[in-house]
């Protein structure tokens, strides 16, 4: 046989084969350890704060109606005096084309989107679709935005027996942030476990998207908001481990280098606590990263 007859196809081929290469959907993280993490009980249980909800719009960039859901999610997040946390959740189906990454664009989906959802217990096939407060109507956790307003209201009616204490100091030289949480307990809860989740979001990340509304069907330049970064503790949360009676407070404190195409000034922290057997938030609440 005639070597360089069938050389140059097989190196054809393998030249071919680079060029169509997907980028991994998932960005590997490591799970934070905290700095400090300590416990103690106060003697004068403070009054309990207004409770915040959770908004998880799960989206993908591939997905021609979920322009359409990010702005029914603004507006909800918007027009709800600070009490809506609004995550944009780019989750991956698995097989699905419409939550896989564009070629050669910012990487929005990462593990802690899927682990995030899949804790909950629930199967995401298609999109856009939402949880609030990750809590259970009727059968389902997950919603179709035209349900998203009414089902809010339901939630910010509610009181909260926990109340969330989060901020953050960036350090611009070292590219990373101190997130310091307390949480208080203002109701006995000593008959529950709980589990604390904090995370990174980021504003005006540009990118392709699909879109039902554009001619030709992809807007070039598109605006994601809000977008689930990582998750610094586990994605479903560390377990509290002490007794959560009244007045029992919880304070952590975590150092997390960013990713070096993060903008810190694009970007919040958020923290909430779940039910374990629920699996339903109880209160949440953001900060912006560098303020």
């Amino acid at each position: 046989m005639n070597f360089s007859s069938w050389k140059l196809p097989v190196l054809a081929a393998l030249v071919l084969s680079a060029c169509i290469d997907e980028e991994p959907p998932f960005v590997i993280r490591k799970i934070e350890k905290p700095l400090s993490d300590t416990t103690y009980v106060v003697a004068a249980t403070p009054a309990a704060q207004d409770k915040h909800v959770m908004l998880f719009d799960i989206t993908g960039v591939r997905c021609n109606n979920c322009p359409e859901a990010a702005v029914k999610a603004k507006q909800i997040y918007d027009s709800r005096a600070g009490k809506v946390q609004l995550l944009s959740v780019y989750y991956t189906i698995p097989g699905g084309l419409i939550s896989m990454p564009w070629k050669g664009e910012d990487t929005l989906n990462n593990t802690a989107a899927n682990e995030m959802v899949e804790a909950t217990g629930v199967s995401v096939n298609s999109m856009p679709n939402g949880m609030i407060d990750q809590a259970l109507f009727n059968t389902s956790r997950l919603l179709g935005i035209n349900e998203w307003d009414a089902r809010m209201n339901e939630r910010l009616a509610l009181t909260t027996p926990v109340n969330v204490e989060l901020s953050s100091v960036y350090n611009p030289t070292l590219h990373e942030a101190l997130i310091s949480i307390k949480v208080i307990y203002t109701q006995d809860k000593s008959g529950e476990t709980h589990r604390l989740t904090i995370g990174f979001s980021e504003d005006d990340i540009l990118g392709k998207q699909s879109d039902k509304d554009t001619t030709g069907g992809i807007r070039y330049g598109y605006t994601h908001n809000h977008v689930l970064r990582a998750a610094v503790t586990a994605a479903s949360g560390d377990l509290f481990k002490s007794p959560l009676q009244a007045g029992r407070v919880f304070e952590k404190q975590y150092r997390v280098k960013l990713r070096s195409h993060w903008d810190a000034q694009k970007m919040h922290v958020f923290a909430f606590v779940q039910d374990d057997a629920s699996k339903t938030i109880l209160n949440c609440r953001d900060a912006e990263l560098a303020p």
